[in-house]
């Protein structure tokens, strides 16, 4: 039995959902960039494609963004593009 449906069937839920996982992604990219921390490229990979959410990942120090679903020659081209 997984772990998700035995806290389930005991009536505990998860108390952590996407928006607060999506929200430490964000504070984990704006640390790391704030530390000086920038060896590893970002490429947001996300289902919301408003350029609202383009402006979010690039103030949280993404350096390309993306929409899924992922298209693999698009995105290789991105990671192409980003290495030295």
């Amino acid at each position: 039995m997984n772990t998700v449906g035995l806290l389930a069937q005991l009536g505990i839920l998860n108390p952590f959902n996407r928006k607060q996982e999506s929200e430490a992604d964000y504070l984990g990219m704006i640390f790391s960039s704030l530390s000086g921390y920038d060896a590893i490229p970002i490429i947001a990979l996300t289902a919301h494609a408003l350029a609202e959410h383009r402006e979010q990942a690039e103030e949280a120090g993404a350096n390309d963004f993306d929409t899924k679903p992922i298209e693999m020659p698009r995105l290789m081209e991105k990671i192409e593009k980003l290495l030295p």
